[in-house]
């Protein structure tokens, strides 16, 4: 769909959408629970992935696309103390904390 040096450019937001409607949870509240208890929470109406930015970094590789920029929002001190001292489901713990910490990324995507 995109022709050849056409560009794409995608916002792409990476946290629990339920905190912009409950002022208790933490934008990273979702990377406490393993799949299966988050399914419960995770309805088919609101759909949240919770891929991080490398996950779609490397999809956008796999892809063929290639990133000509990407501009990632940074996060309060606040925040980050609450993603260091929050404990993260298992499958959450094998990335950096960098990568975790990312709230939204803005990718400018191109095909060659």
């Amino acid at each position: 769909m995109l022709k050849p040096n056409g560009r794409i450019v995608f916002l792409i937001d990476y946290q629990d959408h339920y905190s912009y409607f409950d002022s208790n949870l933490s934008i990273y509240n979702f990377l406490r629970f393993s799949p299966k208890e988050w399914e419960k929470y995770n309805c088919s109406l609101h759909y949240q992935n919770r891929l991080r930015h490398s996950d779609f970094v490397g999809l956008i590789e796999e892809s063929g696309l290639r990133i000509l920029e990407c501009r990632s929002c940074g996060v309060s001190m606040e925040q980050e103390r609450e993603l260091k001292t929050m404990p993260l489901a298992d499958e959450f713990k094998k990335y950096d904390f960098d990568d975790l910490k990312i709230p939204v990324d803005i990718f400018i995507l191109t095909k060659e």
